[in-house]
């Protein structure tokens, strides 16, 4: 499994964030369209480029649909998967690069 980065610093990266430090491999930083400050939890935020953490896997932290849409339109990286541990998730369900499935929900 890849090194991951988060795009996005708001609420709901932030919840990905907790979920993701129950499991390895690393959160390495962040990507963020409007930086405010240079770190969050310790870790980096910086602009999106795709030689920035070249190797990690992006998992994409907005909630807003739209804006989500358009930013995975033009990521070049990798994009992760993440399953959270307190998800149910069927055993014959198929789960593809970018999908991020937080705590408490049920995919059958």
């Amino acid at each position: 499994m890849a090194d991951r980065i988060i795009y996005g610093t708001g609420g709901h990266a932030r919840v990905l964030a907790a979920g993701l430090n129950l499991t390895a491999p690393p959160i390495l930083g962040y990507f963020d369209d409007r930086i405010t400050q240079p770190a969050l939890n310790g870790l980096p935020i910086v602009q999106y480029s795709p030689k920035s953490f070249p190797d990690a896997e992006v998992l994409i932290g907005i909630g807003n649909n739209e804006i989500r849409r358009a930013i995975s339109a033009r990521v070049q990286h990798q994009f992760g998967i993440f399953v959270h541990p307190k998800a149910v998730v069927a055993p014959d369900v198929k789960i593809g690069p970018g999908t991020v499935i937080l705590a408490g929900a049920v995919v059958q």
